[in-house]
């Protein structure tokens, strides 16, 4: 049996957008149930009140980050390695209990600029950044792939490595 004395399925938490966009363009997606920063009226707004635990799942996940701008000195050049990986979203007067179990970046809500030059998210470097070349091959008849019945088989794609 679980122990749900510790459940707050009740409490509310004032989530903001760091980055200071709102709406549409801060909306995220919890159990697949968009979350948009927009009022009762319809409005763009980037502080809202979203229940205590979809506030929790979000900081659980890594997902909701961006990185930042790198820093520049006087000179006008980008001082190396100053770029931070922060997450996007913080809760305005966050409980102790949060900031004990997530970190004191939960409770942080000072304003981001977003790189908009740097690929985001966990599986970044996946991302293809230059286009993908196809090449026509032609196979000799005895190499083309077969069905398991020895007919030819309606393959366009060849494995690479069978030129």
């Amino acid at each position: 049996m679980s122990d749900f004395q510790n459940v707050d399925v009740y409490s509310n938490v004032t989530l903001v957008d760091r980055l200071g966009l709102g709406g549409k363009d801060a909306e995220f997606l919890f159990d697949g149930i968009p979350f948009p920063f927009i009022d009762e009226d319809g409005q763009t707004v980037t502080e809202k009140v979203f229940p205590k635990f979809v506030a929790e799942w979000m900081f659980a996940r890594d997902k909701h980050r961006v990185w930042t701008k790198p820093a520049v000195d006087a000179e006008g050049q980008v001082i190396p390695g100053t770029a931070q990986y922060l997450p996007r979203y913080g809760i305005k007067n966050c409980p102790k209990k949060l900031l004990e179990l997530w970190g004191e970046h939960v409770g942080e809500c000072s304003p981001l600029e977003r790189d908009n030059d740097v690929i985001e998210g966990s599986d970044a470097p996946l991302y293809r950044t230059e286009p993908v070349r196809v090449q026509r091959l032609s196979i000799p008849p005895n190499e083309q792939p077969r069905d398991r019945q020895g007919r030819k088989a309606n393959v366009t794609a060849v494995p690479t490595g069978r030129a």
